[in-house]
């Protein structure tokens, strides 16, 4: 198994202090996660709260042409014995839609859908299949239409219907066919912050007002888009989802008026992504940035100071423990005054190191005395040899003279045994 590198202690400070500092970055970054929710439900709340606001205002507009048909429906049922014939009513219809700026149509349908009576579309016109013609006779109460473009008048519009009712029975439908620049000229006059959306939009999920303005929008049905289907799924709330111009927006949105017919149309406003979450990004960044800068400057100060507190007494330690291996016993530490663990330490191993030079004393004197009690015994044993050497060399003269004596006494028997 191959080892892994050794790793020094002003790295293992380093990273100690790189632990520190985690569990501060991690709580950053939970208040930083907290800020973002935080940034988005206000931008929500911000965006459902403008759509009411803008919602309440072109209600205004669409409560005073539903106001007028009323009055027209009255007046038409007062006169409901008398045939409408349209070259009297037309007249007056036309007179009266010159003081109503906003619409560019107003006219009687009969309940066969067939045109009695109108400003501009000639009398006769089958509006039976108009989705306000149906609607208002489904219902038979106010009613909207869908977008549409009428060859009549050239411009985008949208109608408005009232059913006449006599004893009950529905007799005609009061019909007005608002201009869509009305609305968007009343939308206009909201106040949007930078990159926020403004649209009104009917069931169909067709575009009928859009500010900042855009002529392009205008009569764009994007049913299928994921906003529509959060609008038309639960008609007031919130939800994030990607424009049709591909911005990622925080939505708000809400109906326009609570319709039984199955039509109505809905206020959507929006505000981008980044516009919403550029407070918080900003906060987070700022803190991240400072959270850096001195995590940065703690660690330069660790790696500086540690020379001081920490690598300059383990150089000491090192240094005298070698100088120990090496043989030489009157080295010493010189941290014996220093405070802390590390004086503690250094403590230690000058002690050790004296303990060890003062029982190599020791040793040396035991050496030297055991090396002189020797020399001593040498020189007794040399002297005792001597004088055994000494006492052998006459125990030989006494042998000689011995077998020079036995050798006469030899002779002086045979001289006796020869007599």
């Amino acid at each position: 198994m191959k080892r892994l590198p050794s790793v020094g202690m002003r790295a293992r400070v380093l990273f100690l202090i790189l632990l520190v500092l985690l569990p501060v970055f991690g709580l950053r970054v939970f208040s930083a996660i907290d800020d973002r929710r935080a940034a988005i439900r206000s931008a929500e709340g911000d965006a459902y709260d403008t759509a009411r606001i803008v919602a309440q205002d072109q209600q205004g507009l669409f409560e005073q042409s539903r106001q007028q048909l009323f009055t027209f429906a009255q007046l038409v049922a007062l006169s409901s014995g008398r045939p409408i014939e349209s070259r009297t009513c037309r007249p007056a219809l036309v007179t009266f839609i010159k003081h109503l700026p906003n619409y560019v149509d107003l006219g009687i349908v009969a309940p066969n859908g067939k045109v009695l009576c109108a400003a501009t579309t000639r009398a006769g016109v089958d509006f039976a299949r108009e989705p306000f013609v149906r609607r208002a006779l489904q219902s038979q109460r106010f009613a909207i239409g869908d977008y549409e473009l009428r060859r009549a008048v050239g411009k985008p519009t949208i109608s408005l219907a009232y059913p006449v009712l006599v004893r009950g029975r529905l007799s005609s439908i009061m019909y007005a066919t608002l201009d869509l620049a009305a609305l968007n000229r009343r939308a206009a006059e909201t106040s949007l912050a930078r990159g926020w959306v403004l649209s009104i939009v009917d069931d169909r999920g067709t575009t009928l007002v859009r500010q900042p303005s855009s002529s392009q929008s205008i009569g764009r049905t994007v049913r299928e888009a994921p906003l529509m289907r959060a609008v038309l799924r639960e008609g007031k709330g919130s939800v994030k989802a990607r424009g049709v111009d591909g911005v990622t927006r925080f939505y708000g949105f809400t109906r326009l008026f609570g319709l039984e017919s199955g039509s109505d149309l809905h206020v959507t406003v929006g505000i981008p992504k980044d516009v919403a979450l550029a407070a918080s990004t900003r906060k987070a960044k700022r803190d991240f940035a400072v959270l850096a800068l001195v995590a940065l400057g703690t660690l330069l100060i660790a790696w500086f100071s540690s020379r001081l507190f920490f690598l300059r007494p383990l150089d000491a330690l090192t240094s005298t423990a070698q100088r120990l291996r090496a043989g030489d016993l009157a080295a010493r530490t010189g941290l014996r005054a220093r405070s802390g663990e590390l004086g503690e330490l250094a403590r230690t191993v000058d002690e050790m190191a004296e303990s060890l030079e003062s029982r190599e004393r020791e040793i040396n004197q035991l050496n030297a005395d055991l090396e002189r009690r020797v020399a001593d015994r040498t020189v007794e044993l040399e002297a005792a040899r001597d004088e055994l050497e000494s006492q052998n060399a006459e125990l030989e003269l006494q042998t000689v003279e011995l077998e020079d004596h036995q050798t006469e006494l030899a002779s002086a028997n045979d001289e006796l045994e020869a007599q």
